[in-house]
């Protein structure tokens, strides 16, 4: 609950569990039991008590902090992370892959220049009329 002003409001609190079979104690620790830590007198006499706590456990249930570890099955694949030999072999590869395409982009311009260069002025049509923008 959450004091609010002039009002109480409900708070809802969702929290994932995996192992719903056993007593979350992480969530519920142990609290103040009904009992008091000191009699009256005792009280008054100026003694302080520890206050006793009771666990909210059923006792049907085991606490999640007593249950038996989950055993993880391995991954069935794994990464493989590169040394760095390795490493720079790719980078260097990647390099020389990049390059070859430049190179085939260059003689695709040059081919496309040849093509331009054979057509004649006197074929371009070009209207005189139209002003440029």
């Amino acid at each position: 609950l959450k004091l609010a002003g002039d009002c109480v409001q409900p708070t809802r609190l969702l929290v994932p569990r995996t192992r719903t079979e056993f007593f979350q104690d992480d969530l519920y620790p142990p609290t103040r039991a009904d009992e008091p830590a000191a009699d009256a007198t005792a009280w008054a006499d100026g003694a302080d008590g520890t206050p006793a706590v009771r666990s909210l456990c059923p006792a049907d249930m085991t606490p999640l902090s007593a249950a038996p570890k989950i055993e993880r099955q391995k991954p069935k694949y794994t990464l493989k992370s590169l040394s760095d030999d390795e490493d720079e072999d790719v980078t260097e590869q990647l390099f020389l892959k990049m390059s070859r395409l430049r190179g085939a982009q260059s003689r695709e311009d040059k081919i496309l220049a040849e093509r331009e260069s054979v057509i004649e002025e006197d074929e371009w049509d070009i209207d005189d009329d139209v002003e440029p923008y």
